[in-house]
């Protein structure tokens, strides 16, 4: 493999497309007088064969490869070099069936970097492979001497003659490779052991662990399976026993709900007698809204009079003033009269006292004196008995005994009819003295409130007749109320208890379905929930219906 020829663009003082060539296949020396160019075409040539130590080809950055580092408008350098690849024993690595290899760099201001072969952007390391491939090795070249470096190459040291040759003989190449894939397999090593202590302190027990756990969960499905078959025995039985009490609470329920009702229609008798009496208030409201309508009219009128009069005040000041003395005398002496009234309504209550008194102490004394009446009677008919000469001597202690008797009996009667005398003069008296308050300047007062007395004392008793009618009992309608409300809370709690235990089974009894056309639903009855047994010669299918049913 040669160079063809080497096209320069922008590279260092090739300002403009420079084609270098075609070269003869044994060409290998440049030379010319100084300043022509010689070592900028041996740069350009290191420059695309990837070379790293810029000071070889005299730069520090990349930005100085470019003709006049961009000041002149050129901002990009590209150097192209084709190589002939006929001689198929010294052809690179994967390139045998390129006749010809155009390997291209182009560097940018700002820093890009580009490397193509035959057309393809590739990446540093392949353009390195394909030259290391032909023991071209840029960044140590035994095929290319400098200016300056003959004496350099004619006093090396055996060491550095040997690194050339090996260099030359494309060994060096080997060792490079084999040093970075021996640092590569170390490293490889080192992360098989980790990955090795990985598995073997993190993996392995916790792949035991979770064949363990595969273990107790293959158990655990069993068991459940097994839990859930006697489960669906169990909600069976609990949903037989729950509907015998569910029909057994709807039973009481129904009588429960008779009886709200009777207490329902009987708390609302109350409420219309309730309704009945506010409805008489409202009427006795409406009624005192009429007098007070009336008396804010009787009210108008007399302010209207006394607007009327106080316009002929000024002509009759003097004759108000002396009504005025006259008024407060009549309001002192009416005071007068209050207090007097006062005094004679606590005479008259005293008075009503003591007349209660001396009644009941009228009422002892006639019992008193019926008593004497009774005992004189009994001695006279003794008397007359003895002297008639019929009665028992012996039995009273004698005549003389009967003689003392009947003294003392009429003695006691003599007082009593004394006494009773007297009673009769104080009731007399009290009853005067009653009746004269009475008949004093309050006597119509008196009058009009005895009847108020008596009209409301017939409208009580009117209403506790009506009432006693109605067999309306406070505490009795309490204590129904009371029931009532523990009735309405026992509903309440048996509803909440149908409706989870509806719940509770409702997956398992209820039965949906897509009807066809034209098929009575009504002739489907549901799920099948009641328990079965198999017949014994049907045993050896007990299991698949197991499964079957779920």
């Amino acid at each position: 493999m040669h160079i063809v020829q080497v096209v320069i663009d922008g590279f260092k003082s090739y300002s403009a497309h420079t084609v270098v060539g075609p070269f003869d296949p044994q060409f290998n020396a440049i030379t010319g007088l100084n300043g022509t160019g010689k070592s900028n075409i041996l740069d350009s040539i290191c420059f695309v064969m990837g070379i790293t130590n810029l000071k070889q080809v005299r730069a520090t950055n990349l930005s100085e490869l470019v003709y006049k580092q961009g000041q002149a408008g050129i901002t990009k350098a590209t150097v192209e070099i084709t190589f002939d690849n006929t001689d198929k024993r010294q052809c690179p690595l994967k390139y045998e069936d390129c006749d010809k290899i155009v390997v291209a760099r182009q560097v940018v201001i700002g820093g890009r970097n580009r490397y193509i072969i035959n057309g393809r952007n590739v990446q540093r390391e392949a353009v390195v492979t394909l030259f290391h491939s032909v023991k071209l090795n840029v960044n140590n070249p035994h095929f290319l001497i400098m200016q300056g470096r003959i004496n350099k190459v004619v006093n090396m040291k055996p060491d550095e003659i040997l690194a050339l040759m090996e260099e030359a003989a494309g060994t060096k190449l080997y060792d490079l490779k084999r040093a970075q894939a021996e640092k590569k397999i170390s490293n490889k090593e080192a992360r098989a052991a980790e990955i090795e202590r990985t598995l073997r302190e993190e993996f392995t027990p916790r792949l035991e662990q979770l064949q363990k756990e595969s273990e107790n969960y293959d158990r655990w499905a069993k068991a459940s399976a097994e839990i859930g078959r006697l489960g669906r025995f169990v909600v069976a039985w609990e949903f037989y026993e729950m509907t015998s009490q569910h029909r057994d609470y709807e039973g009481r329920i129904g009588e429960l709900q008779g009886m709200l009702r009777d207490k329902q229609e009987e708390v609302l008798e109350r409420d219309n007698d309730i309704e009945e009496t506010r409805e008489e208030i409202e009427e006795c409201k409406k009624k005192k809204a009429r007098i007070d309508q009336q008396q804010e009219g009787e009210f108008a009128r007399v302010n209207e009079q006394a607007k009327e009069a106080n316009r002929s005040v000024v002509k009759a000041q003097v004759m108000v003033e002396n009504k005025e003395n006259d008024i407060k005398a009549e309001e002192e002496r009416l005071k007068d009269v209050e207090k007097q009234l006062v005094e004679k309504r606590k005479e008259l209550e005293e008075a009503q006292k003591c007349f209660d008194r001396e009644e009941v102490k009228q009422q002892k004394m006639m019992k008193e004196l019926e008593g004497c009446e009774a005992t004189l009677e009994r001695c006279h008919e003794r008397l007359n008995g003895i002297s008639n000469g019929i009665g028992d001597v012996g039995a009273g202690g004698g005549e003389q005994s009967v003689n003392e008797q009947f003294i003392q009996a009429k003695y006691d009667y003599e007082r009593a009819i004394e006494d009773l005398k007297t009673c009769k003069e104080d009731v007399v008296s009290k009853r005067r003295r009653r009746d004269e308050i009475k008949g004093s300047g309050e006597k119509k007062d008196w009058s009009r409130m005895m009847k108020e007395k008596e009209a409301l004392e017939k409208r009580i008793e009117e209403m506790n007749e009506k009432k006693a009618a109605t067999g309306y009992d406070r505490d009795k309608l309490r204590d129904l109320r009371n029931e009532l409300g523990r009735l309405e809370a026992r509903l309440e709690r048996l509803i909440e208890d149908k409706q989870r235990l509806y719940s509770e089974v409702r997956n398992r009894v209820e039965f949906q379905y897509d009807s066809p056309g034209g098929f009575d639903r009504s002739r489907v009855k549901g799920v099948c929930a009641k328990l079965f047994d198999v017949k014994p010669e049907y045993a050896e299918y007990a299991k698949a219906l197991e499964v079957a049913a779920g």
